[in-house]
């Protein structure tokens, strides 16, 4: 199943611009900048175990800080990687500068 708008005109009218723009986009341009968070309190909290037995673990006690991790890749590879303790804000993400960013429009 699908959206019924994809064979509208106005979608495929938006579909043809995009391709038109996308296809001038030098592939060696485009840089990808992604965030993730992790917390070392981060535990599975189900298990599987065989059939009659029960699954037993073990996992930190107390939350500790959340670390956050920004990085950078292009066609070249990773180009640039951040961790710092915290939640990310427009403060630490402004920090992370891996090279000037060009935005596509």
């Amino acid at each position: 199943m699908h959206a019924s708008e994809k064979y509208t005109e106005r979608v495929q009218k938006l579909r043809a611009e995009y391709w038109t723009t996308i296809g001038s986009v030098n592939l060696e341009d485009l840089i990808f900048i992604d965030e993730a968070g992790v917390n070392i309190a981060m535990t599975r909290r189900f298990a599987r175990s065989p059939q009659g037995s029960r699954a037993y673990g073990n996992c930190p006690d107390g939350r500790g800080k959340n670390v956050t991790m920004i990085g950078a890749m292009s066609t070249e590879g990773i180009i640039a990687a951040m961790t710092f303790t915290g939640g990310t804000n427009a403060s630490a993400f402004e920090t992370y500068e891996p090279i000037p960013l060009i935005i596509f429009c």
